[in-house]
């Protein structure tokens, strides 16, 4: 076993860490959003938003952080933080980084722990 290489234990990162990363994604199901349904549009860059986790779903949904409405969700990679969010007590916050009305919609956050 070595320590260097893609895949390796060297490069292994344990969980408990990951919580503290600050996340960089784009966001899922835009179209069909609490906010797009509302303002027919999608939020503007720099929008502040939140993380929240959903009961009926089970995904990580991230919202406006003014009106509260949702404006995607996080990919299901990401779905290691409702145990950050549960057991750890912790909250993300951020910004909308990236807002494209295109034929291929575009929404991406960034989240930092809090």
């Amino acid at each position: 076993m070595g320590s260097s290489g893609s895949g390796s234990f060297g490069n292994y990162k344990p969980k408990a860490d990951r919580c503290d990363d600050p996340i960089d994604t784009d966001l899922e199901d835009i179209l069909h959003s609490e906010y797009h349904a509302a303002h027919g549009a999608l939020p503007a860059k720099g929008t502040p938003v939140r993380l929240r986790p959903t009961l009926l779903n089970r995904r990580l949904v991230v919202d406006e952080t003014k009106t509260g409405l949702a404006i995607g969700n996080l990919p299901t990679k990401y779905n290691y933080l409702r145990l950050c969010m549960g057991q750890g007590g912790r909250s993300y916050e951020g910004t909308v980084t990236v807002s494209k009305s295109s034929k291929l919609p575009t929404l991406e956050v960034h989240l930092d722990p809090v």
